[in-house]
């Protein structure tokens, strides 16, 4: 079922759009962040390999959904402009490494609530993350929500968006960062990681967890827990084995 337009932008983050495909295109090419983009599904548009190639989403909408933007030159295109600055992850680790720092990376694979999202950079600010990688497809929105649920910590972390979150993790890796993917599933403790290595922690859904592909490129570890309760939200356990890592590492 196809919800309101108003349930994909946020509005009420004062956002801002870019309207038609030329522009859209010049957007990409130039660098701007772009959330996502739309366009009338039943249109033959060529920007959807230039957005894939710049990891960003794309969404088919219908003819109805731009009735709101019946004053601009849309074109069957509208893209949301991010309220954040996008790095890129392998750029963002080398300088780290060339600046003699030991990189914490956190990657979420699958975190789609926002709430969740906005509290895991809270925490992930707060304990030292050096960057936060998200895929550029399934991954949460950046909007009011999660801006308010991180506490404006999003503006103070930095953020990559990856389109292949799997290749950009075997590409870290190959940097030279162990990958450990927090796993209920998991034989170690996450007090049996040595931290200290430069690392990546990846966290995934609560419905999903970490997928397949993603846990075989590494080690992974699961929280000791004494009650019984099997698990915790997403954002919770990230904040522990932060915790964890920022002990470890003092």
């Amino acid at each position: 079922m196809i919800g309101a337009l108003e349930d994909l932008i946020p509005y009420n983050l004062k956002a801002k759009y870019i309207y038609g495909h030329h522009a859209i295109e010049e957007a990409l090419n130039s660098g701007t962040s772009v959330e996502k983009i739309f366009i009338q599904k039943d249109l033959k548009s060529d920007l959807y390999p230039l957005a894939n190639d710049h990891g960003v989403p794309v969404s088919k909408v219908p003819k109805v959904w731009f009735k709101k933007f019946a004053n601009s030159n849309h074109q069957g295109h509208i893209a949301l402009v991010s309220p954040i600055e996008f790095v890129d992850a392998e750029e963002e680790v080398n300088m780290l490494f060339s600046s003699g720092k030991n990189p914490l990376i956190l990657a979420l694979d699958g975190v789609s609530d926002v709430r969740n999202f906005g509290a895991i950079l809270r925490s992930a600010e707060a304990f030292g993350v050096d960057l936060v990688l998200i895929p550029a497809k399934g991954s949460a929105a950046i909007n009011a929500d999660t801006v308010k649920t991180s506490a404006g910590s999003i503006f103070n972390i930095k953020v990559a968006r990856a389109a292949s979150l799997r290749n950009t993790l075997k590409a870290l890796k190959m940097s030279g960062l162990q990958i450990t993917s927090a796993s209920e599933k998991a034989d170690k403790s996450h007090h049996d990681i040595d931290w200290t290595l430069p690392s990546v922690l990846v966290m995934g859904s609560e419905e999903k967890g970490v997928s397949d592909d993603v846990l075989k490129l590494g080690d992974a570890c699961a929280i000791q827990m004494l009650g019984k309760t099997s698990s915790l939200n997403v954002s919770v356990a990230t904040g522990v084995i932060l915790s964890q890592i920022l002990h470890n590492r003092a």
